[in-house]
């Protein structure tokens, strides 16, 4: 054969070979790293827009919100107050299309009162919703958030007689005294609304539209501003499910593209949905496939022109000067290797060879450089993120550190007062804290607070309010005059309009004396034992930095022997169950009542469980805080400073010191009272206790040292079981306990006496050597005299 055949009948099919493995591989390659940026982008696209959405309506809740509290805070409530706060309230929120205030008939001295002021082309007009042509109290924006006590954005509708436009309208109650006198609305105008999504650009003919809560459509290309029809019965006409398939991908969004048919224009095509968490509703995105291919074919189209001319000119090439172009091809194979390593960064020369393999170098090249800074924007986009998680966890970690965290906070007050907190933040940094720290004198100061909002602009703010708190009230200045100095600094300077609810309070020690303020914060609940919570009655003030000029008014109350506090924030009342219900005040004092006689660390973790078993998230859906103090009883004012609870008896651990005998044998002889042992049995007791003390001290450790050792009392029915725990070296019991017998001798040896008395003076002992939590010695005295257990 000649090499002419040879040529044509081994490089030629092994060209083709290669050159299509290495395009398919790189077209994979391509495709893919193409469609997960295409992902990437719209999503990322979809996501700041929904965050742009949620900005504009929780900046709306706010304005309502702002304007129940103002109206709230007015004495006398007047007509002309309220129109004019309503006007200037419109004119500096452009956002906002109308407002009103529609007050509860007989709920104040206005009546049937309602003005309504809104947008025109001519500027701000004025409408009375009160006339009986439009009947306010009819209306679902004015029902339904007295119905729900609470906040509620509201499905779109044509407001006909008021603002005579398509709008949505966020509605809160009106409270003033605990008592619900009206509702503040603000309105968005639905054209407004649709301008703002159509601007939502995607691609050539993608498109984006918003889904609410009932499954109407907003800024539908077929369907209008407003459909007429919800979604699922939109499905009702539908024959291949793609509207059911539409409706559940809206139902449980994600960070993906899900390919589908579109319902109305019947192209596949990709859809993308995120929600709208300040409403409810949700934003979605149609991006249709063959738009999103076009590139990708395109460039498939091209090469495949490209390549099959290289493959003509190669085999020109091969016949004429096969030796010049074997080497340029074993190149190319080799970076075609390299490539579907995802070695992007080799790079051919494109000076050598025939102006095809040149021309394929070069293409080659070009693709290797586009993939590689694709996958580098990736990274970089990624490497950004996670740098934003870093941030945002050591932020957590640092507010975390500004929280006490150390328990009993006050050692030298322990015998007088039990006080525990915690706080779970909703996110990776929170709103809300607690803090307790001295004041002159025998008083200690409380605060439980929560800023407006969530995440890294409430927590700068939780941190500027701590630090002027506590700067503030260690002064010693009245609890009333610490919040009208903090709210001054606080309102002073607050562009972000964000407002603080605080109960500060400070609490005296020897008398149980407590006088708090509370500033916009959840009541107190006060435990009595034997008796149902109950809310404290608080003197209401605005939240902290919403008026400069602010008064507090201080609440005054003594907290009795064995009664306690409990102090939270709105995330525990206002956490939710799968159907939407609130924990609630009546839930909050049910729960506590079985704990109202527990230590304060187990009444702020049980309340924690129970709102986390009620609530489907967690008690994720806002930050909680908790905090329990409790006046101790009389009683309890003798325990050292490390007694504590455990397992239904008494603890303490103390330093190995001779010094420490006379108060763990004070504490047994109290205890030993309690059960009712007679007092030569007590001397009994104690005359034991001490003999296993001084063993552990003397021979365990070897003298008095800084090493500890822990006691245990466990009141029984018939007695007392004492377990003295050390961590020293073990002994042999059994040849101490019998190295005595109770008659001395002239030989006799060292040791033993002591564990001899002790022995004839309790019921049953026994000795566990090197255990894991220690050595340990065990005694046991009954009140009556009872077999030894074996």
């Amino acid at each position: 054969m000649s090499l002419r055949s040879r040529l044509l009948a081994v490089l030629i099919p092994t060209i083709v070979l290669l050159l299509g493995i290495v395009i398919f591989a790189s077209f994979r390659k391509s495709e893919q790293t193409v469609l997960e940026q295409i992902n990437a982008e719209t999503y990322q696209l979809a996501s700041s827009q929904g965050v742009q959405f949620d900005i504009l309506f929780e900046s709306s809740q706010k304005i309502a919100d702002g304007v129940a509290v103002a109206i709230a805070s007015m004495d006398p409530i007047e007509k002309s107050s309220v129109e004019r706060l309503l006007r200037n309230t419109l004119e500096t929120s452009p956002n906002v299309f109308g407002t009103t205030a529609a007050f509860v008939p007989g709920a104040t001295a206005l009546g049937r009162f309602s003005p309504y002021f809104h947008r025109t082309s001519h500027g701000v007009a004025f409408t009375s919703l009160a006339d009986p042509a439009y009947d306010y109290p009819r209306w679902d924006w004015y029902k339904t958030p007295l119905e729900r006590n609470g906040g509620t954005w509201g499905e779109p509708y044509f407001d006909r007689g008021g603002g005579n436009v398509l709008m949505t309208t966020y509605s809160v109650p009106i409270r003033a005294s605990g008592t619900t006198i009206g509702v503040a609305t603000v309105d968005i105008s639905l054209e407004d609304l649709v301008r703002r999504i159509r601007k939502v650009t995607v691609g050539e003919s993608g498109f984006a539209f918003v889904v609410t809560s009932d499954g109407h459509l907003i800024a539908h290309p077929t369907e209008g501003v407003l459909s007429q029809r919800t979604l699922g019965q939109m499905d009702e006409d539908s024959t291949d499910g793609s509207m059911r398939q539409l409706a559940e991908l809206i139902r449980t969004p994600g960070p993906d593209f899900v390919e589908m048919i579109d319902p109305f224009t019947r192209r596949s095509s990709w859809v993308i949905c995120t929600p709208l968490q300040a409403t409810g509703w949700t934003l979605t995105v149609i991006y249709p496939s063959a738009e999103i291919l076009r590139p990708l074919r395109q460039l498939k189209s091209n090469v495949a022109v490209v390549s099959a001319i290289i493959l003509v000119l190669l085999v020109a090439l091969i016949l004429l000067v096969s030796a010049s172009v074997a080497s340029p091809i074993s190149q190319l194979v080799k970076q075609a290797e390299q490539y579907s390593r995802g070695a992007f960064d080799q790079r051919l020369n494109t000076n050598e060879g025939p102006t095809e393999i040149r021309r394929l170098s070069g293409a080659f090249n070009y693709m290797g450089k586009a993939i590689a800074d694709q996958i580098e924007t990736v990274k970089s986009t990624a490497a950004q993120k996670e740098r934003y998680r870093q941030e945002l966890m050591i932020a957590a970690e640092i507010q975390q550190s500004i929280l006490p965290r150390i328990f009993p906070p006050f050692p030298e007050f322990q015998d007088r007062l039990d006080i525990y907190g915690l706080t779970k933040p909703a996110r990776e940094v929170a709103g809300d804290y607690y803090d307790f720290f001295r004041l002159p004198g025998d008083r200690i100061a409380i605060v439980v607070a929560d800023v407006s909002g969530k995440g890294a602009p409430s927590s700068l703010m939780m941190a500027m309010t701590r630090m002027l708190v506590r700067e503030i009230a260690e002064r010693n200045y009245q609890p009333a005059e610490v919040m009208r100095r903090v709210n001054h600094m606080l309102a002073r300077d607050n562009v972000a309009g964000m407002f603080v609810t605080v109960l500060y309070g400070e609490y005296h020690l020897n008398t149980g004396f407590t006088r708090f303020v509370c500033a916009g914060h959840n009541p107190p609940l006060h435990l009595r034992p034997g008796e149902k919570a109950a809310a404290i009655h608080m003197k209401t003030n605005l939240p902290v930095a919403v008026l400069p000029a602010t008064h507090f008014h201080t609440t005054e109350f003594t907290l009795g022997p064995g009664e306690a506090l409990l102090l939270y924030t709105d995330g525990v009342t206002e956490a939710m169950d799968a159907q939407g219900d609130m924990f609630g005040m009546e839930r909050l004092m049910d729960s506590v009542g079985p704990l109202s006689e527990r230590p304060c660390v187990e009444i702020a973790e049980g309340l924690l469980s129970v709102v986390e078993k009620f609530s489907p998230h967690g008690g994720r859906d806002d930050d909680i805080t908790i905090v329990t103090l409790r006046r101790r009883k009389e009683e309890e004012h003798m325990r050292v400073v490390q007694v504590a609870e455990c397992h239904g008896g008494i603890r303490m651990e103390l330093p190995a010191r001779t010094g420490m005998l006379g108060k763990i044998c004070s504490l047994a002889e109290a205890v030993g009272r309690d059960i009712g042992f007679s007092e030569g049995e007590l001397y009994q007791i104690s005359l034991a206790l001490d003999e296993v003390a001084t063993n552990v001290i003397m021979h365990a450790y070897g003298g008095d040292t800084n090493e500890t050792f822990q006691v245990e009392f466990h009141p029984r029915a018939d007695g007392l079981c004492v377990t003295v725990t050390d961590y020293g070296m073990p002994f042999d019991f059994e040849a101490k306990l019998n190295r005595y017998d109770g008659h001395a001798t002239i030989d006799q040896p060292i040791g033993g006496i002591g564990l001899f008395l002790t022995r004839k003076s309790v019921d049953g002992i026994w000795y566990e050597p090197e255990t894991f939590e220690g050595n340990k010695v065990t005694f046991v005295k009954y009140l009556q005299k009872q077999p030894v257990p074996p």
